[in-house]
């Protein structure tokens, strides 16, 4: 657990929350993250939240809402930029616990969501296909589409089923105008 007094501490611990998000797909929720952090002991929670506020207000995260005006988190450029200009200063044992977990953090984070893609051909040359991320009675997001053929509304619906978090994170980055960086 972190010490309060220490301002290389508090750097570091703010630092250590842009390396989670930047580990993360998609973004995520406070909920998420505050169960990441808590599962972990790497701060307290009171902490945690002004941190959380305080890198949300200096422009390093990015919070993004849906439809339903939940809000997710994200690492903005910027955050990306000062995470890979202090990336020493992230400590060590914590970033390493977190590489070693964070596809079962991720996983079970998604967990907490509902994936759907279905299609239906409609004819022999149009096929409608639906998309979905569900988190219990909310839509995340919701695609509808045609094709022109099975064999691409299959391969739709199993990409979207195996990619999800990336996928969606690139619909969202597009849709907010972010390129993907080279």
């Amino acid at each position: 657990m972190e010490k309060l007094s220490n301002p290389m501490d508090i750097a570091e611990n703010k630092l250590l929350i842009l390396y989670i998000l930047s580990k993360l797909k998609s973004p995520i929720n406070n909920i998420q993250l505050t169960k990441i952090i808590l599962e972990h002991h790497l701060m307290n929670f009171f902490s945690f939240q002004q941190y959380i506020n305080e890198l949300t207000a200096s422009g390093s995260i990015e919070i993004i809402q849906d439809e339903n005006q939940h809000k997710y988190y994200q690492l903005s450029k910027e955050g990306l930029t000062l995470l890979e200009t202090l990336a020493d200063l992230v400590p060590k044992p914590e970033k390493n616990r977190i590489n070693r977990n964070i596809t079962r953090l991720v996983k079970k984070t998604m967990d907490e969501y509902t994936v759907t893609a279905d299609y239906t051909p409609e004819n022999e040359y149009k096929n409608a296909v639906t998309l979905r991320i569900t988190e219990g009675s909310d839509t995340m997001i919701k695609i509808e589409l045609q094709t022109g053929s099975k064999s691409d509304a299959k391969i739709i619906c199993q990409n979207w089923r195996n990619d999800t978090q990336i996928l969606y994170k690139k619909i969202v980055d597009l849709l907010l105008g972010i390129k993907e960086s080279d």
